[in-house]
């Protein structure tokens, strides 16, 4: 059994999302006491989901940023999280985060690049020429809408 699995929680933890783009609609904001610190905490409510996320200030301010600053007006908005590994106590672990710009669509399986025209030297001899690569290509991150969210 996965230990994630064996301490069930009803806040939203990086495993639960990783390797995924996930898109969630707000269905609320609002303070709530932790259960082991006693402290208070704005805590994220979605739509079709049941875990909740514990806002951290990194989050709510890429929320603010693209709803504003007012909480009450981010209910009905969405937002995209993903994980991203950050420095905690030391170590790096797996965090979550609200990206600020619209979510990675999977793109469409690309046909093979053509073979590009092999270059003839001086000397008449044909040189195959080194195919070209875009910087930056990467794999594709699964996006999740709303209607899926996996939590």
């Amino acid at each position: 059994m996965n230990v994630g699995q064996m301490f069930p929680s009803e806040y939203l933890k990086a495993e639960d999302i990783l390797g995924k783009q996930v898109t969630v609609t707000i269905s609320g904001c609002a303070q709530e006491e932790m259960p082991q610190s006693r402290e208070q905490k704005p805590v994220l409510s979605f739509a079709n989901a049941r875990k909740r996320l514990i806002l951290n200030v990194t989050n709510a301010n890429r929320i603010a940023e693209l709803h504003g600053n007012e909480t009450a007006g981010w209910t009905g908005q969405q937002i995209t999280l993903y994980t991203e590994k950050v420095d905690f106590q030391g170590r790096r672990v797996d965090a979550i985060r609200v990206l600020t710009q619209p979510a990675t669509p999977l793109a469409p399986a690309q046909p093979a690049p053509a073979q590009p025209a092999p270059i003839i030297t001086q000397a008449g001899a044909l040189t195959p020429q080194a195919p070209q690569t875009a910087i930056g290509q990467g794999a594709q991150v699964p996006t999740i809408d709303d209607d899926d969210v996996p939590f």
